[in-house]
């Protein structure tokens, strides 16, 4: 997808200048259910310091991107739907330390590998793997 950024000259019409540089995104899957508010609080933290330090890349947290969808009263089911989905339309995964307990992050990482995903681990020390080789799900990163 282009870069569109608009430009304001006053007195002339707006002008939308088109660049071919793309910004990456990049979906973070961090286990909730067992400990809703630790859960989302981490994610946040992980989000923000990749942020801080990598401004070209967007990095999407289902954590908090989802708030609507669960005060609107969605079902888990249809929240972890909507939550591939955007996964299917992000340029890789990031797994958050914990994802092999959780049956949402499983499912994320299932969907990463259908749909050929670069895939990255954080380790409980808050390393990031580059794309290790994983062949299924009983490979472990740690």
């Amino acid at each position: 997808l282009p870069d569109h950024r608009l430009h304001v000259v006053p007195g002339k019409e707006i002008r939308r200048e088109v660049s071919e540089k793309t910004m990456k995104v990049i979906y973070i899957s961090h286990p909730y259910s067992d400990n809703p508010v630790k859960n989302s609080a981490y994610a946040h933290i992980i989000a923000t310091f990749l942020a801080k330090n990598t401004p070209d890349t967007c990095f999407i947290n289902p954590l908090d991107l989802m708030r609507p969808q669960a005060a609107a009263g969605l079902s888990y089911d249809d929240i972890l739907s909507q939550c591939i989905e955007i996964l299917k339309r992000c340029d890789a995964v990031i797994m958050a330390h914990g994802y092999e307990k959780s049956h949402g992050c499983k499912m994320e990482l299932e969907a990463a590998r259908k749909y050929k995903k670069n895939v990255y681990f954080i380790t409980a020390d808050f390393l990031i793997i580059d794309k290790p080789e994983v062949n299924s799900d009983e490979d472990r990163i740690v």
